[in-house]
């Protein structure tokens, strides 16, 4: 026989989820319907159970059901125990794991924080083991297990606790009202109550029946004594009571009086509270305009004043120009008279040593002989042209060698100092790395620092000046603190769309501004940016700008931005207009749709940080150079795990420059040496060809020197070196001359130009003063126009809220004038403020016990005689009957209490039930509620469509997905109406079509995100993947049934 499980385990949640008391950690079958073993680790949020029909779905609910001491019957699988134990076994075992968690855990000290269930079946009967978190057994009576699980709260039979498949194919098909209201009592265990009062009523009628021959004659003594006691007591009290009503019904007149007058008040303090604020606003427009036209002023005047020196700037910087220029000529021409006169002087000594080498040498040819040999001197020199040669082949090869290695020596060097710039940059990217690092790991604990390290210390400079009242208003910032986005994905672009707001301060006046600028001064260290600062009246609201929103269907900037703060959304929106900028996925998409943007939009914003811009002269495209947000970021710990990343690879680039400067600098030392042993023989071969060059001039000069006409020669070289010598020194005379009077001149042209030069420059700097004045001046009135437009705007908004409240005011003040009129010096204030409608209702009471007594009342005689009489037969009777009258009486009040707290109970069930399904309708477009008939038990669903004037209709009139999705509506209103730990449906949805099953499914999903205690499980042969995950969602798919799987079980186990 094919078995159609073997083992089989789904492993569930980390271990660091947080339990609650009763939760299902864990359920583990053996042996059981169609499981030889399976085990199931469930987490403390949502779990579904996805499989398809015959994979063992419900035999995991039923499991649970037995495993917390349900019957068999209950689970609507089989009617004995023995049926669950799988075909062919003896016996089957189903182990549960609950949680013992919580605010008030069973007995910590003895089970630890879980408590362990196991339930042993065989053919004849069943036991139980409970246990502790370390498996050590505690107990086997099933009377401990109630006592855990009524601590729990837990109901194994309840089927809102415990929804099977039948249970709910029958409850969500049914149409009949008494069904449901007998699935209205099981759930809220009414039913149960019920069945417990009626046997408490059994034994109240047999015990009143035993003592009844007793206290028959007591009782109506007793009664009799009570009515004559009464009379007599409501005959005596009827003038006080009376009088009473009358005080009553006056005090009801006054009291109405003043509520309207309390009303009247509360209308004109409105109406104050709204002019004063308007006052307010007017005094801050005011004051704004004010300023505007003052700056206006300001630059009118200042722009006068730079136009004025605009011009004499320009005539001074000609006659700065001309003062330059003829400097610049004299500078020239005495340097020409410097460079003559330098140039004779060289000439003059020059001549006169050639003159002394001339008469020299012809004093030597004198002494010397003539008796050279002039054919050996030529062999000499033929001798020498040829070592000359040769030395000069070797030279230009060693010469050439020489080039070729400083060529590549240089190339070396170069890359060398390109690698050792790249380290440069690198050390510096990995220091801003470890910088930001450190800041991301500084914020996790304080999100204010990564806008800089000064700015916690600001922030609390700023609490502790609010707390001594130096502010109007706590100023806001920085402005990036104050948001979170809805969706990740746009944080680049976001960053990129507000830049330095994200830094910015937010003030509500001047005086705050200047406050804050102090603080500044203190906090911010120098050299560090300040903080912008954005001033402007703080509303509680965030401007209504849905008129600017671009018709198109991607999402604006402010759409992204979410904050608790309108202050710092409503500063984006005057500074940054993000109400009109769009955010797009891709930049060429974006590009795409730019091209011909909608209405009131001239900006976009890529996912990637690209900004796409259009106006009416051009298209523009700014990349952005970050690859993700710096300061807006959520993920904090991804954006620590990215720049390691970036740390570890600069370091790998590091490693690998360094590597290569060192092979560089080895390879260029070694190429080094040998160019310096080349070009040192290089050297050595150019210093022998010049000494064999020198030797050869002397062997041509000997010859030259031997003649006659040589030394002719050298006598009239004398003689005409000496008249140069003359006319030169007579040239030195007069370029002394020219350059002193040269001199002279560029001293004096020197001086003009430096009076010249220091007018220039002072016109010059008064100009870029007056410039950067109006600069500033134009920025202010910028800021100082838009926030007169935006306070324009609230004053108009008052102006309406303040019409508004006037007319409720005098409406009020009119219907007291005519009260009033009527009751005169009366003064409200002292009348007390309890409601007229409690003051009536006394009024009205006493009126009607005064009518029945009257009615009620005989002769005051024959009443006490007979009082008398009677108490004194009672108490004869009394000691006999007191002790059994006692009992009697106290188990009477029992029940008359027992039926009370039902009926409350079942008023509040009901109507906590009502508002609850009336609310879960509305999601679905009706409007409806839940009709109960207790004396009739039965139960309607009253429904009307949205926006239809048709009566309400029951849920026949609805189709088979929408009746189906009001029975779940429900069913989760119940959820809202009994608490318990744990929640299992199993197939409730099958009956519905696929947008009831996925809206149904996803006001489950809400239902249990709201109720974060409340542990749910879902089985369904269904595809889920539409459900949207979250963190607490775990999901467990059963494998495919094996084919024949059916005949492989006993009949009364089949799924």
């Amino acid at each position: 026989m094919t078995q159609r499980r073997q083992t089989q385990q789904v492993s569930g949640p980390p271990s660091t989820e947080e339990w609650f008391l009763g939760h299902i950690k864990e359920i583990t079958v053996k042996n059981f319907m169609c499981h030889s073993s399976l085990t199931f680790k469930f987490s403390s949020g949502v779990n579904f159970i996805v499989g398809r029909n015959g994979s063992g779905k419900s035999a995991v609910m039923a499991a649970i059901t037995l495993a917390l001491g349900g019957r068999a019957s209950s689970t609507s699988r089989a009617a004995t125990n023995k049926a669950f134990i799988k075909h062919g076994e003896i016996s089957a075992v189903v182990r549960i794991v609950l949680a013992n968690c919580g605010d008030n855990p069973f007995k910590p000290d003895v089970y630890g924080d879980e408590v362990i269930v196991e339930r042993h079946l065989n053919q004849a009967s069943s036991s139980y083991k409970i246990k502790t978190s370390a498996n050590r057994v505690v107990s086997t009576y099933r009377k401990d297990l109630d006592v855990i699980l009524d601590h729990m709260e837990i109901q194994a039979d309840n089927p809102v606790t415990m929804l099977n498949q039948d249970t709910s194919k029958n409850f969500l098909n049914t149409t009949n009202s008494k069904k449901k209201y007998e699935f209205f009592e099981r759930a809220t265990y009414l039913d149960v109550m019920l069945i417990n009062y009626s046997h408490c009523r059994e034994n109240y009628e047999q015990t009143k029946q035993i003592i009844v021959d007793k206290k028959e004659v007591h009782h109506g003594l007793e009664k009799e004594l009570e009515q004559l006691a009464l009379l007599l007591e409501r005959s005596q009290n009827i003038q006080n009571q009376r009088r009473k009503v009358d005080k009553l019904k006056k005090k009801f007149r006054l009291a109405l009086i003043k509520k309207k007058f309390q009303a009247m008040k509360t209308a004109q303090e409105d109406c104050n509270r709204a002019e004063q604020k308007r006052t307010e606003i007017q005094g801050f427009l005011d004051k704004s305009q004010e300023k505007a036209e003052q700056l206006r002023e300001d630059m009118d005047r200042l722009r006068t004043e730079f136009s004025q020196g605009a011009n004499d700037s320009r005539v001074n910087y000609d006659r700065y120009k001309q003062a330059k220029t003829a400097l610049d000529d004299q500078d020239r021409k005495l340097s020409a008279s410097k460079s003559s006169l330098k140039q004779l002087l060289t000439s003059v000594r020059d001549k006169e040593r050639e003159k002394d080498i001339v008469v020299k040498r012809l004093q030597e040819l004198r002494e010397s002989s003539s008796a050279n040999d002039r054919v050996s001197v030529e062999r000499r020199m033929q001798a020498l042209r040829l070592e000359i040669d040769d030395i000069e082949k070797d030279l230009a090869t060693k010469e050439h060698d020489v080039e070729q290695f400083t060529s590549y020596v240089h190339r070396l060097m170069s890359e060398r100092d390109q690698m050792r710039v790249k380290m440069r940059e690198y050390n510096d990217e990995l220091k801003r790395a470890a910088d930001r690092i450190q800041l991301l790991q500084r914020s996790k604990n304080d999100t204010f620092v990564k806008f800089g390290e000064h700015i916690p210390r600001l922030r609390h400079r700023i609490e502790e000046a609010h707390r001594r009242g130096v502010f109007h208003e706590k100023p806001v910032g920085p402005l990036g603190a104050e948001m979170s986005l809805r969706d990740p994905k746009w944080a680049l672009a976001i960053e990129q769309c507000t830049k330095g707001e994200l830094f910015s301060f937010c003030c509500h006046d001047f005086h705050d501004e200047r406050e804050l600028m102090r603080l500044f001064d203190e906090c911010v260290p120098k050299g560090k940016p300040r903080p912008s600062i954005m001033t402007a009246p703080f509303s509680s609201q965030v401007y209504d700008v849905s008129r600017n929103r671009p018709d198109s269907n991607y999402p604006t900037v402010l759409e992204m931005i979410q904050s608790a703060n309108p202050v710092a959304v409503n500063a984006l929106i005057d500074s940054r207009g993000i109400e009109s900028v769009l955010l797009i996925d891709e930049e060429q998409e974006g590009c795409d749709y730019m091209r011909k943007p909608p209405r009131g939009c001239r900006e976009a914003f890529a996912k990637n940080g690209t900004q796409i811009c259009v106006d009416a002269m051009a298209f523009r495209v700014y990349s952005c150079m970050f690859d993700r947000a710096r300061w807006i970021t959520a993920d904090v710990e991804a954006d620590v795990r990215a720049l390691q990343a970036r740390v570890n690879e600069i370091q790998r680039h590091l490693a690998e420059a360094k590597t290569n400067v060192e092979t560089h600098t080895q390879e260029m030392n070694s190429n080094e040496s040998i160019r310096r042993s080349y070009e040192e023989k290089s050297k050595q071969l150019r210093q022998l060809a010049n000494s064999k060059k020198r030797s050869m001039d002397e062997c041509q000069q000997l010859l030259q020197e031997t003649s006659d006409d040589y030394v002719q020669n050298l006598e009239t070289d004398i003689a005409r070196v000496d008249e140069v010598i003359d006319s030169l020194k007579d040239q030195v005379k007069e370029a002394k001359e020219q350059c002193n009077q040269d001199m002279i001149t560029v001293e004096q042209s020197k001086q003009q130009y430096q009076r010249e030069h220091e007018t220039y420059q002072e016109a010059f700097g008064i100009g870029d003063r007056l410039k950067n004045q109006i600069s500033e001046l134009q920025l202010e009135l910028n800021t100082v126009q838009g926030r007169v437009k935006a306070t324009e705007s609230k004053v108009a908004q008052l102006d309406q809220l303040i019409a508004s409240r006037k007319r409720v005011f005098d409406e009020k003040q009119q219907l007291f004038s005519e009260e009033s009129s009527k009751h005169p010096g009366i003064d409200f204030q002292s009348i007390d403020d309890e409601a007229p409608d409690t003051i009536r209702m006394r009024y009205e009471e006493l009126e009607t016990r005064i009518i029945e007594i009257e009615a009620e009342q005989g002769d005051l005689v024959l009443v006490q005689k007979k009082h008398d009489e009677t108490n004194n037969l009672k108490e004869v009777l009394r000691g006999e009957l007191e002790e059994q009258q006692e009992y009697l009486e106290k188990l009477e009040a029992s029940l008359t209490m027992r039926r009370r707290k039902f009926k409350e109970m079942r008023k509040t069930v009901s109507g906590k039930c009502k508002e609850a399904f009336s609310e879960m309708l509305g999601c679905l477009g009706f409007q409806g509620t839940l009709k109960f008939d207790h004396d009739e038990r039965t139960l309607e669903f009253l429904l009307q469509k949205e926006g239809s004037e048709a009566a309400n209709f029951n849920l026949k009139d609805l189709s088979g997905g929408e009746r189906s999705f009001a029975t779940v509506a429900f069913l989760v209103s119940l959820w809202k109406t009994i608490e318990a730990p744990f929640r299992c449906l199993d197939e409730f949805d099958v009956f519905m079509d696929v947008v009831n099953r996925r809206r149904a499914m996803e006001y489950m999903l809400d239902a249990a995100a709201i109720q974060k205690q409340t542990q749910f499980i879902f089985l369904t042969p269904l595809d889920i993947s539409y459900v949207s995950r979250a963190a607490s969602m775990s999901v467990y798919r059963m494998p495919d049934p094996p084919r024949n799987a059916a005949e492989n079980r006993p009949p009364e186990a089949q799924e």
